[in-house]
Protein backbone atom coordinates (compact mmCIF):
# COMPACT_ATOMS: atom_id res chain seq x y z
CA UNK A 1 0.00 0.00 0.00
CA UNK A 2 0.97 3.40 -0.59
CA UNK A 3 2.04 5.87 2.14
CA UNK A 4 -0.19 8.87 1.99
CA UNK A 5 0.96 11.45 4.47
CA UNK A 6 -1.95 14.14 5.28
CA UNK A 7 -2.35 17.20 7.10
CA UNK A 8 -4.43 16.76 10.14
CA UNK A 9 -8.13 16.90 9.32
CA UNK A 10 -10.80 18.35 11.90
CA UNK A 11 -13.44 15.60 10.35
CA UNK A 12 -11.25 12.84 11.29
CA UNK A 13 -12.97 12.99 14.50
CA UNK A 14 -16.42 12.58 13.36
CA UNK A 15 -15.24 9.00 11.18
CA UNK A 16 -14.25 8.18 14.32
CA UNK A 17 -17.44 8.78 16.21
CA UNK A 18 -19.25 7.52 13.19
CA UNK A 19 -17.67 4.12 13.25
CA UNK A 20 -17.60 3.64 16.80
CA UNK A 21 -21.14 4.57 16.51
CA UNK A 22 -21.52 1.96 13.59
CA UNK A 23 -19.87 -0.83 15.73
CA UNK A 24 -21.43 -0.23 18.98
CA UNK A 25 -24.78 -1.40 16.98
CA UNK A 26 -23.03 -4.56 16.00
CA UNK A 27 -21.00 -6.03 19.03
CA UNK A 28 -23.62 -4.62 21.04
CA UNK A 29 -22.53 -5.63 25.09
CA UNK A 30 -19.75 -7.28 24.10
CA UNK A 31 -17.83 -3.78 23.66
CA UNK A 32 -16.32 -1.89 26.92
CA UNK A 33 -15.71 0.94 24.98
CA UNK A 34 -13.83 2.43 21.95
CA UNK A 35 -10.93 5.05 21.98
CA UNK A 36 -9.42 6.97 18.91
CA UNK A 37 -5.74 5.87 18.35
CA UNK A 38 -3.54 6.87 16.50
CA UNK A 39 -2.31 9.42 14.92
CA UNK A 40 -5.28 11.09 13.62
CA UNK A 41 -6.38 11.24 17.15
CA UNK A 42 -3.96 13.63 17.67
CA UNK A 43 -4.74 17.37 16.96
CA UNK A 44 -2.17 18.77 14.57
CA UNK A 45 -0.37 15.73 13.90
CA UNK A 46 0.17 14.47 10.25
CA UNK A 47 -0.80 11.03 9.33
CA UNK A 48 -2.24 8.50 7.02
CA UNK A 49 -5.28 9.15 6.29
CA UNK A 50 -6.59 6.48 7.89
CA UNK A 51 -8.84 6.18 11.37
CA UNK A 52 -6.84 3.49 14.28
CA UNK A 53 -9.74 2.79 16.42
CA UNK A 54 -9.27 0.59 19.83
CA UNK A 55 -11.92 -1.50 20.48
CA UNK A 56 -11.74 -2.57 24.31
CA UNK A 57 -14.09 -6.01 25.12
CA UNK A 58 -14.76 -8.02 27.64
CA UNK A 59 -13.65 -11.21 25.90
CA UNK A 60 -11.87 -11.22 23.13
CA UNK A 61 -12.83 -14.56 21.54
CA UNK A 62 -16.32 -13.51 20.76
CA UNK A 63 -15.03 -11.01 18.34
CA UNK A 64 -14.19 -13.93 15.90
CA UNK A 65 -18.14 -14.80 15.83
CA UNK A 66 -18.73 -11.32 13.90
CA UNK A 67 -15.83 -11.66 11.27
CA UNK A 68 -18.63 -12.48 8.26
CA UNK A 69 -20.48 -9.60 9.01
CA UNK A 70 -17.60 -7.68 9.03
CA UNK A 71 -16.57 -8.46 5.79
CA UNK A 72 -19.73 -7.58 4.78
CA UNK A 73 -19.23 -4.05 5.78
CA UNK A 74 -15.93 -3.91 3.86
CA UNK A 75 -13.46 -4.89 6.55
CA UNK A 76 -10.86 -7.62 5.95
CA UNK A 77 -10.55 -9.95 8.62
CA UNK A 78 -6.40 -10.22 10.03
CA UNK A 79 -6.36 -12.28 13.14
CA UNK A 80 -3.90 -10.93 15.75
CA UNK A 81 -1.22 -9.96 13.01
CA UNK A 82 1.24 -10.44 14.82
CA UNK A 83 0.46 -9.17 18.20
CA UNK A 84 -0.99 -11.95 20.82
CA UNK A 85 -4.38 -11.36 22.06
CA UNK A 86 -5.29 -8.64 19.47
CA UNK A 87 -7.83 -8.93 16.33
CA UNK A 88 -7.37 -6.86 13.76
CA UNK A 89 -9.52 -5.18 11.16
CA UNK A 90 -8.81 -3.07 8.17
CA UNK A 91 -11.60 -1.45 5.93
CA UNK A 92 -11.00 -0.10 2.20
CA UNK A 93 -8.76 -2.59 0.53
CA UNK A 94 -5.56 -0.75 -0.72
CA UNK A 95 -7.55 2.93 -0.30
CA UNK A 96 -7.59 2.11 3.84
CA UNK A 97 -10.04 4.22 5.83
CA UNK A 98 -9.94 2.60 9.24
CA UNK A 99 -8.03 0.00 11.05
CA UNK A 100 -9.83 -1.77 14.13
CA UNK A 101 -7.57 -2.87 17.03
CA UNK A 102 -9.69 -4.90 19.49
CA UNK A 103 -8.07 -6.29 22.84
CA UNK A 104 -9.45 -7.77 26.15
CA UNK A 105 -10.37 -5.61 28.37
CA UNK A 106 -6.90 -6.90 30.86
CA UNK A 107 -4.73 -6.13 27.62
CA UNK A 108 -1.59 -4.63 28.79
CA UNK A 109 -1.37 -3.09 24.64
CA UNK A 110 -4.30 -0.77 26.15
CA UNK A 111 -2.56 1.42 28.05
CA UNK A 112 0.15 1.69 25.99
CA UNK A 113 -1.67 2.74 23.62
CA UNK A 114 -3.52 5.14 25.21
CA UNK A 115 -0.55 7.06 27.40
CA UNK A 116 1.31 7.24 24.09
CA UNK A 117 -1.74 9.18 22.31
CA UNK A 118 -1.83 11.36 25.26
CA UNK A 119 1.82 11.84 25.66
CA UNK A 120 1.76 13.57 21.95
CA UNK A 121 -1.72 15.07 22.73
CA UNK A 122 -0.18 16.68 25.86
CA UNK A 123 3.37 17.79 24.76
CA UNK A 124 2.89 19.43 20.96
CA UNK A 125 6.25 20.07 20.54
CA UNK A 126 6.58 16.35 20.70
CA UNK A 127 3.96 16.27 17.80
CA UNK A 128 5.48 17.86 15.64
CA UNK A 129 8.98 16.44 16.14
CA UNK A 130 6.97 13.02 15.15
CA UNK A 131 5.08 14.58 12.04
CA UNK A 132 8.54 16.31 11.06
CA UNK A 133 10.39 12.72 10.97
CA UNK A 134 7.07 11.18 9.08
CA UNK A 135 7.76 13.35 6.33
CA UNK A 136 11.55 12.78 5.85
CA UNK A 137 10.23 9.12 5.58
CA UNK A 138 7.74 9.63 3.37
CA UNK A 139 10.09 11.12 0.87
CA UNK A 140 12.30 8.25 1.21
CA UNK A 141 9.60 5.83 1.11
CA UNK A 142 7.03 4.82 -1.18
CA UNK A 143 5.05 2.26 0.14
CA UNK A 144 4.16 1.13 3.90
CA UNK A 145 5.98 -2.08 3.76
CA UNK A 146 9.33 -0.18 3.78
CA UNK A 147 7.67 3.24 5.91
CA UNK A 148 6.47 1.68 8.64
CA UNK A 149 9.44 -0.63 9.67
CA UNK A 150 12.00 2.26 9.60
CA UNK A 151 9.77 4.35 12.31
CA UNK A 152 10.33 1.62 14.28
CA UNK A 153 12.87 2.52 16.74
CA UNK A 154 12.05 6.75 16.86
CA UNK A 155 8.49 5.14 17.92
CA UNK A 156 9.87 3.24 20.32
CA UNK A 157 12.14 5.30 21.51
CA UNK A 158 9.65 8.26 22.13
CA UNK A 159 7.15 5.51 23.79
CA UNK A 160 9.62 5.65 26.51
CA UNK A 161 9.43 9.44 27.02
CA UNK A 162 5.84 8.64 27.41
CA UNK A 163 6.30 5.92 29.88
CA UNK A 164 8.39 7.88 32.23
CA UNK A 165 5.86 11.07 31.58
CA UNK A 166 3.23 8.47 32.70
CA UNK A 167 4.73 6.87 35.53
CA UNK A 168 5.16 10.59 37.19
CA UNK A 169 1.84 11.67 36.44
CA UNK A 170 0.23 8.22 36.87
CA UNK A 171 2.18 6.49 40.05
CA UNK A 172 -0.36 4.02 40.90
CA UNK A 173 -1.18 3.37 37.03
CA UNK A 174 -4.85 4.70 35.63
CA UNK A 175 -7.75 3.77 37.07
CA UNK A 176 -9.38 0.14 36.26
CA UNK A 177 -12.87 -0.19 36.81
CA UNK A 178 -13.88 -3.91 38.56
CA UNK A 179 -16.98 -4.89 37.23
CA UNK A 180 -19.86 -6.28 39.48
CA UNK A 181 -17.67 -6.10 42.80
CA UNK A 182 -18.88 -8.23 45.68
CA UNK A 183 -19.82 -6.96 49.46
CA UNK A 184 -16.39 -7.53 50.80
CA UNK A 185 -14.57 -5.48 48.02
CA UNK A 186 -17.25 -2.80 48.65
CA UNK A 187 -16.56 -3.52 52.40
CA UNK A 188 -12.75 -2.74 51.80
CA UNK A 189 -13.50 0.35 49.54
CA UNK A 190 -15.21 1.78 52.23
CA UNK A 191 -12.80 1.11 54.78
CA UNK A 192 -10.48 2.51 52.86
CA UNK A 193 -11.91 5.85 52.40
CA UNK A 194 -11.68 6.06 56.55
CA UNK A 195 -7.77 6.54 55.89
CA UNK A 196 -7.82 8.76 53.33
CA UNK A 197 -7.15 11.41 56.15
CA UNK A 198 -4.53 10.09 57.48
CA UNK A 199 -2.22 8.71 54.78
CA UNK A 200 -2.54 12.39 53.59
CA UNK A 201 -1.31 13.91 57.06
CA UNK A 202 1.28 10.96 56.73
CA UNK A 203 2.71 12.07 53.40
CA UNK A 204 2.62 16.39 54.53
CA UNK A 205 4.01 15.13 57.83
CA UNK A 206 7.64 17.65 58.14
CA UNK A 207 6.66 19.59 55.06
CA UNK A 208 7.22 23.54 55.45
CA UNK A 209 6.56 25.88 53.27
CA UNK A 210 8.89 25.03 50.36
CA UNK A 211 7.82 21.95 50.14
CA UNK A 212 4.44 22.20 50.16
CA UNK A 213 5.23 25.18 47.36
CA UNK A 214 6.89 23.16 45.40
CA UNK A 215 5.31 20.59 42.28
CA UNK A 216 5.22 17.82 43.00
CA UNK A 217 6.40 17.11 39.25
CA UNK A 218 8.07 19.15 36.45
CA UNK A 219 4.54 21.00 35.46
CA UNK A 220 2.40 19.73 38.05
CA UNK A 221 0.55 21.15 40.39
CA UNK A 222 2.18 22.35 43.82
CA UNK A 223 1.69 19.60 46.99
CA UNK A 224 -0.47 22.46 48.93
CA UNK A 225 -3.19 22.71 45.65
CA UNK A 226 -3.23 18.99 45.78
CA UNK A 227 -4.36 18.42 49.15
CA UNK A 228 -6.83 21.35 49.28
CA UNK A 229 -7.96 19.53 45.55
CA UNK A 230 -8.43 16.49 47.80
CA UNK A 231 -10.81 18.55 49.64
CA UNK A 232 -12.98 19.88 47.02
CA UNK A 233 -12.93 16.93 44.93
CA UNK A 234 -14.31 14.81 48.51
CA UNK A 235 -16.72 17.37 48.60
CA UNK A 236 -17.88 17.06 45.26
CA UNK A 237 -18.03 12.80 45.49
CA UNK A 238 -20.44 13.27 48.66
CA UNK A 239 -22.94 15.56 46.86
CA UNK A 240 -22.47 13.14 43.83
CA UNK A 241 -23.59 10.12 45.93
CA UNK A 242 -26.24 11.44 47.33
CA UNK A 243 -28.21 13.04 44.20
CA UNK A 244 -27.65 9.61 42.53
CA UNK A 245 -29.44 7.96 45.50
CA UNK A 246 -32.12 10.66 45.34
CA UNK A 247 -32.54 11.27 41.79
CA UNK A 248 -33.30 9.62 38.64
CA UNK A 249 -30.08 9.18 37.05
CA UNK A 250 -29.02 12.83 37.95
CA UNK A 251 -25.64 14.90 35.58
CA UNK A 252 -23.62 15.18 38.95
CA UNK A 253 -22.17 18.35 38.41
CA UNK A 254 -18.18 18.89 38.38
CA UNK A 255 -16.34 21.74 38.91
CA UNK A 256 -13.47 23.60 36.70
CA UNK A 257 -10.22 22.33 38.94
CA UNK A 258 -7.55 23.91 37.51
CA UNK A 259 -9.15 27.06 38.21
CA UNK A 260 -10.29 26.08 41.31
CA UNK A 261 -6.54 25.50 41.96
CA UNK A 262 -5.46 29.47 41.12
CA UNK A 263 -7.76 30.92 43.72
CA UNK A 264 -6.30 32.52 46.65
CA UNK A 265 -8.33 29.59 49.37
CA UNK A 266 -6.09 27.14 47.83
CA UNK A 267 -2.26 29.25 48.05
CA UNK A 268 -3.39 30.90 51.64
CA UNK A 269 -5.00 28.32 53.55
CA UNK A 270 -2.94 25.67 55.70
CA UNK A 271 -3.36 22.17 54.63
CA UNK A 272 -4.31 20.76 58.13
CA UNK A 273 -7.53 22.50 57.13
CA UNK A 274 -8.05 20.49 54.42
CA UNK A 275 -7.10 17.15 55.88
CA UNK A 276 -9.77 17.71 59.03
CA UNK A 277 -12.24 18.60 56.58
CA UNK A 278 -12.11 15.25 54.78
CA UNK A 279 -11.46 13.93 58.03
CA UNK A 280 -15.15 15.31 59.26
CA UNK A 281 -16.53 14.50 55.38
CA UNK A 282 -15.60 11.20 55.15
CA UNK A 283 -16.74 10.41 58.78
CA UNK A 284 -20.08 10.96 57.57
CA UNK A 285 -19.68 9.49 54.31
CA UNK A 286 -18.73 6.31 55.60
CA UNK A 287 -22.36 6.47 57.50
CA UNK A 288 -23.77 6.92 54.26
CA UNK A 289 -21.91 3.58 52.23
CA UNK A 290 -22.26 1.86 54.39
CA UNK A 291 -26.09 1.63 55.22
CA UNK A 292 -26.24 1.64 51.65
CA UNK A 293 -27.90 -1.81 49.93
CA UNK A 294 -26.38 -3.50 47.36
CA UNK A 295 -29.33 -2.91 44.81
CA UNK A 296 -28.84 1.08 45.64
CA UNK A 297 -24.86 0.48 44.52
CA UNK A 298 -26.08 -0.34 40.66
CA UNK A 299 -28.25 3.54 40.46
CA UNK A 300 -26.32 6.09 38.06
CA UNK A 301 -25.31 9.17 37.48
CA UNK A 302 -24.31 10.93 34.74
CA UNK A 303 -20.76 12.60 34.74
CA UNK A 304 -19.64 15.11 32.01
CA UNK A 305 -16.29 13.68 31.89
CA UNK A 306 -16.77 10.04 32.57
CA UNK A 307 -20.32 9.34 31.34
CA UNK A 308 -22.67 7.16 33.02
CA UNK A 309 -21.49 5.71 35.73
CA UNK A 310 -23.08 3.59 38.69
CA UNK A 311 -22.32 4.18 42.35
CA UNK A 312 -20.28 1.33 42.21
CA UNK A 313 -17.69 2.92 39.80
CA UNK A 314 -17.99 6.06 41.62
CA UNK A 315 -16.76 4.20 44.64
CA UNK A 316 -14.21 2.98 42.96
CA UNK A 317 -12.70 6.20 41.26
CA UNK A 318 -13.12 8.44 44.48
CA UNK A 319 -10.66 6.15 46.11
CA UNK A 320 -8.67 5.59 43.09
CA UNK A 321 -8.35 9.25 42.88
CA UNK A 322 -7.48 9.84 46.49
CA UNK A 323 -4.47 7.18 46.37
CA UNK A 324 -3.42 8.22 43.17
CA UNK A 325 -2.91 11.70 44.58
CA UNK A 326 -1.93 10.76 47.38
CA UNK A 327 1.17 8.74 45.41
CA UNK A 328 2.04 11.85 43.63
CA UNK A 329 2.98 13.71 46.80
CA UNK A 330 5.08 10.58 47.88
CA UNK A 331 6.89 10.67 44.77
CA UNK A 332 10.31 11.08 44.25
CA UNK A 333 10.05 14.14 42.93
CA UNK A 334 8.26 15.35 45.80
CA UNK A 335 10.81 14.01 48.18
CA UNK A 336 14.47 15.40 46.44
Amino acid sequence: MKVRLSDYRSDWVRLYRDEAALLSTIFGDEIVRFEHVGSTSVPGMKAKPVIDMMGIVRDIESIDRYNDRMRLLGYDVAGEWGIPGRRLLRKGGEDRTHHIHFYQIDNPHIERHLIFRDYLRSHPEEAARYSGFKEELAERFEHTSAYSPAKKAFVSEMEQLALAWFAGRYPIGPFIEVREPDEEQRRQLIESIGGIAVRLRQAVEGAGAERLNAPYRPGGWTVRQVVHHLADAGMNAYIRFKRGLTEDRPIAGTFREDLWAELNDYSETPVEVSIMLLEALHVRFAILLTRMQPAEFQRSVTSPTHGAMTLDAALQRYVWHAQHHIAQINSSIYRK
